[in-house]
């Protein structure tokens, strides 16, 4: 077993590496009341929103939303989502626009979740944007080369 000053110091360290990567990054929250029989959007930022169609939650509930964009590389983009552990009735559209990944390949549209899940979008090309079901929240982050 470890001592208790050993945890405390691993936790401080694992807390002072999640500060830094936000302190490093811009990052844009929001918090919102979703109703759950209307559902809503939530605009996170200028060209990135999250539809949640009506029926997808259980109970009205708040809902936050955090993304946080790397200074050092712009192209790196994730998004945080709560409360967590919610599962949705029905997948939850995040939609990003083409000006948001605007140096992205066709091949860096994955959007990957924190357990490796891999979620393809649906890119409409007309409008300029991607979309992406989530099913649930997670960290999710846009893996660039």
């Amino acid at each position: 077993m470890l001592s208790t000053t050993l945890k405390r110091t691993l936790q401080l360290v694992a807390l002072t590496m999640v500060l830094s990567a936000f302190f490093s990054s811009e990052t844009l929250a929001v918090s919102q009341l979703i109703e759950a029989d209307e559902g809503g959007v939530i605009n996170i930022a200028e060209g990135i929103a999250l539809v949640i169609p009506p029926n997808a939650l259980d109970k009205d509930t708040v809902i936050h939303a955090r993304v946080a964009i790397k200074k050092k590389r712009r192209n790196r983009i994730c998004y945080n989502f709560g409360p967590d552990g919610i599962a949705f009735n029905k997948p939850a559209k995040l939609v990003v626009s083409r000006q948001v990944l605007k140096d992205a390949d066709v091949r860096d549209l994955g959007l990957y979740g924190e357990d490796g899940e891999r979620i393809r979008p649906r890119i409409l090309r007309k409008r300029k944007i991607a979309i992406y079901n989530i099913e649930h929240f997670s960290l999710y982050y846009h893996r660039r080369r």
